[in-house]
């Protein structure tokens, strides 16, 4: 190890005090809770005095979670045994979950203070690292690491072996590749000067006295490690996820510092980019940060991976919509993934239609329902934009232009160049009040609900002048214009069929679903909020929609916008999609109104309700709040800010983050 990262290590106390946005400003942002990092299917949670996993998010909080407790002797006391000395009281080792790593801090069990850090160092490898505290005095210790873990053995190379459980419901993770897990602890370690102390960082050796017995508990007592005065000892431990242990030079210390080094750079990214304001962003974007890589899961067999709505809730696979949302969210800051995900989705699209699935789940299988919104084309554009990836364009263009044909042969029932959504979880808003009566209907290739829905329709338009401006950036000019008359000509038909003007009001409207006898449907939801998003309205139709949007009796609610009108008879403050807010909702209602704020000259109205609405989400949601630990959750009563539905939520953490870094 070079004498940098033992500097690093050595520096712990000073390292909190770092200026920057270093990881160790945001301890326990998340409270207590399972750490996933680099794609890992297996999270570690710090607990008072132990470390707990590895353990599958399949299966966290079982009983047979492997354990593991440590603990440092000073041989030079009297009673020098051991087994003597351990019992002699309760260690205090305090728990601290920062970004990217785990740490454990206090004084052990004999007396001596001790440190112990946890990382990953990709899917399935982590690291540990176990330090003394420097002593005035010479000392010899003996390090010991102990725990349970199922059905833990002794390997004839030295290493810990245990068992794993298994995923029924993905076949991929039965395989014998991820039944076992493994720890090697290091024969290598280091002596650090501290207190003062002259002489130059050194390492030692180390061998490891290894037990387990038929129940599963095992203990490894280092050698005796004779420590200078002013010196701090520190060893290290690999965990691998995987029974063939992987073929590594790293040592455990190394890679928690590359951890550190590369959530760093994360934070770097969205904390000095983010955008200025009176309340504060910066706690609830680290979270999301957090929340986001939680999520993060390699597929076997896969080139590419994915990330989880929630690991909590949707832990059976990766949603498209959500990835869509995921991708834009964290291109800032890790556009690599944000890449992977969008070509991990594409991967399982149908070889004939281009239909893009509903879901892939954990083995990297397409299913779920009929599919999901067609978001894909602004994804890939947003990913574009940040990274000038052309050749990632052209990989997804042809992917995006077959899905678009697909809607209009399979959901144009009418055959008039305007779609239905085929059932309520296709539109992604599974119980919306508009689908409570819904009919379906279909001609020899389509089939959908009795209306057109002005979201899908709003998402298509705005599908085709991506399209042209994709075209366009790859050099194929013809392509392009054909894509933007094709939207010219859908616009004005989109505000004539959509757009229901107040019949008390003049000033007042908005977009809703509309029936095939160009009747509309009497609800007025967050499907409106697609046609300011995607560009649909007209400047007065925008201003109009504003007005209702602004009406604290119907959608502006003390925390955010609902997703039904708080008129209608079917709104329910915990209905799932009649009433809760939904932060990707939101900030499409958001975002649609900056875009008409930035080009109409009455936009002062505009730029203040979209303000207030931003200021509500951070300043009245739980989560949201400097040392609030409450994690960010799929969806949120809208008067309260209470969360509701699956924690860790992926999307509302993508939202937040682009919130912070938005543009002033």
């Amino acid at each position: 190890m070079s004498r940098a990262c033992i500097s690093m290590l050595s520096l712990f106390t000073a390292s909190i005090q770092a200026p920057g946005d270093s990881v160790y400003r945001w301890p326990n942002v998340l409270g207590t809770t399972w750490m996933f990092d680099q794609g890992s299917n297996f999270g570690y949670l710090a607990d008072k005095n132990l470390i707990r996993g590895p353990s599958p998010d399949w299966a966290l909080g079982n009983s047979q979670s492997p354990t593991l407790t440590f603990d440092v002797l000073n041989t030079d006391t009297k009673k020098s045994s051991y087994k003597v000395r351990r019992h002699v009281r309760e260690p205090h080792l305090g728990a601290s979950a920062f970004p990217g790593t785990l740490v454990l801090e206090g004084s052990t069990a004999s007396g001596m203070d001790l440190r112990v850090q946890h990382a990953f160092a990709n899917a399935n490898l982590s690291g540990l690292s176990v330090s003394t505290k420097a002593q005035p005095t010479q000392t010899t210790v003996r390090f010991n690491v102990s725990g349970s873990a199922p059905n833990a053995t002794v390997s004839s190379d030295g290493r810990l072996v245990f068992d794993q459980p298994s995923f029924r419901g993905a076949p991929c993770f039965d395989r014998t590749e991820f039944s076992q897990g493994s720890l090697l602890l290091s024969h290598q370690g280091t002596l650090t000067a501290e207190l003062g102390a002259q002489s130059p960082t050194t390492s030692f050796s180390v061998t490891w006295t290894i037990t387990a017995n038929n129940r599963g508990a095992f203990s490894a007592v280092s050698s005796p490690i004779r420590v200078p005065a002013g010196h701090s000892a520190t060893t290290s431990a690999l965990i691998s996820t995987t029974s063939a242990f992987p073929n590594t030079t790293q040592d455990g210390s190394e890679i928690v510092i590359q951890a550190v080094t590369r959530w760093d750079a994360y934070l770097d990214s969205v904390l000095n980019t983010r955008a200025t304001s009176d309340y504060d962003m910066s706690w609830a974007t680290v979270k999301s940060v957090m929340t986001l890589l939680g999520n993060w899961r390699f597929v076997p067999g896969k080139a590419n991976t994915g990330v989880l709505p929630s690991y909590t809730g949707y832990g059976s696979g990766m949603w498209s919509w959500d990835t869509y949302k995921q991708a834009v969210g964290m291109v800032g800051f890790i556009p690599d993934l944000a890449k992977d995900q969008l070509r991990l989705l594409v991967s399982a699209a149908d070889p004939k239609t281009g239909h893009i699935p509903d879901k892939i789940d954990r083995c990297g299988v397409g299913g779920g329902c009929a599919g999901k919104p067609p978001l894909l084309s602004w994804a890939v554009w947003e990913v574009y934009v940040a990274t000038k990836d052309k050749a990632f364009l052209a990989e997804m263009f042809p992917e995006i232009v077959r899905f678009h044909h697909w809607w209009y042969v399979n959901r144009d029932v009418r055959g008039v160049g305007l779609c239905s959504w085929s059932e309520g979880m296709e539109s992604g808003m599974d119980d919306g009040a508009r689908f409570t009566n819904a009919t379906s209907v279909s001609n020899q290739t389509a089939h959908g609900f009795n209306f057109w829905s002005v979201d899908l329709n709003a998402y298509l338009y705005n599908e085709k002048r991506v399209l042209a401006a994709m075209a366009k950036e790859l050099g194929n000019s013809s392509c392009s214009r054909l894509w933007t008359a094709d939207a010219d000509q859908l616009l004005p038909r989109l505000q004539a069929t959509f757009f229901l003007p107040d019949t008390e009001s003049s000033d007042r409207g908005f977009f809703q679903d509309a029936y095939y006898n160009g009747s509309f449907l009497p609800i007025r939801g967050c499907e409106g909020y697609a046609a300011l998003f995607c560009g649909v309205a007209t400047s007065e139709q925008s201003l109009k929609m504003a007005a209702v949007l602004g009406d604290s009796t119907q959608f502006l609610l003390n925390f955010s916008v609902p997703t039904l009108d708080k008129t209608n008879p079917q709104y329910n403050e915990h209905g799932y999609w009649k009433g809760p807010t939904w932060l990707d909702q939101t900030w499409f209602v958001y975002t649609g109104l900056r875009r008409y704020a930035a080009q109409d000259v009455m936009s002062n109205a505009l730029s203040a309700l979209a303000a207030e609405i931003k200021r509500r989400v951070f300043t009245v949601g739980l989560g949201y709040s400097m040392n609030d630990t409450t994690p960010l959750n799929e969806h949120y009563d809208a008067s309260t800010g209470q969360p509701l539905g699956a924690t860790h939520f992926s999307w509302s953490a993508a939202h937040t983050i682009l919130w912070a870094t938005e543009p002033n």
